[in-house]
């Protein structure tokens, strides 16, 4: 009985210091990763890739079924709190602006322009630099305090408009009719079914906020 507990015990004492030196080496290897993944050596410069769709959420994008990139499309939130973050991060000296082909809405934009305005404030730098320039591409980088171009590069700066298709003569002679029904003047979103041309109502609308947001344009560029 004696050589019973005997073995027993050396049997539990060796099961505990395994396990124990199981989770040492597995918070060692944890430990090590994690400082190499959140490491940022001193005098860093933050790349800000903007050339990407930009969702308000973290990946939240529609792809395929069958795609099987692994690529992350940071959200607008991950991207403020990225900013904010680098502002007070003394390793953080600057940041370098990636815009070429940005996919990014008005509203996104905009949002973004506010935050690197904010970072500017923490007196560090912010450069861009691009092989070419679209209109909402050099709106981005215009937050910079200097801006470099491909010398073979172009900046394409080409105002605001609306493309509208209308449908009503094709399906007049597919024989489609549609049942619309609206109300007032400036209520356009059936025009294209029931129009050949803009109303004029419609053209004073367009016109209307496609000027706000080029004096928004103007507004930022010249800051």
């Amino acid at each position: 009985m004696k050589q019973f507990f005997k073995f027993f015990t050396a049997s539990c004492l060796g099961t505990i210091a395994a396990l124990a030196l199981l989770i040492l080496i597995f918070s060692g290897i944890g430990g090590i990763m994690a400082s190499q993944a959140g490491d940022i050596a001193s005098d860093s410069i933050l790349e800000l890739d903007l050339s990407k769709a930009i969702p308000e959420k973290t990946n939240n994008v529609a792809r395929e079924q069958y795609d099987f990139d692994t690529e992350e499309y940071p959200g607008l939130r991950t991207i403020k709190r990225t900013l904010a973050h680098a502002a007070t991060d003394s390793k953080i000296k600057g940041i370098v602006l990636r815009t070429q082909s940005t996919q990014i809405g008005q509203a996104t934009l905009h949002e973004i322009v506010q935050s690197l305005e904010a970072f500017k404030e923490s007196g560090k730098f912010i450069y861009a630099y691009e092989d070419f320039y679209t209109q909402s591409a050099y709106l981005l980088a215009t937050t910079a305090d200097s801006i470099f171009l491909n010398p073979n590069g172009m900046i394409d700066l080409k105002g605001f408009g609306t493309l509208i298709p209308f449908y009503k003569p094709l399906m007049d002679k597919l024989g489609v009719k549609f049942d619309i029904y609206y109300a007032g003047k400036f209520k356009s979103a059936t025009e294209p079914y029931r129009r050949t041309s803009m109303s004029e109502p419609n053209k004073q609308q367009t016109k209307q906020f496609l000027g706000e947001m080029f004096d928004e344009f103007g507004a930022v560029i010249q800051r």
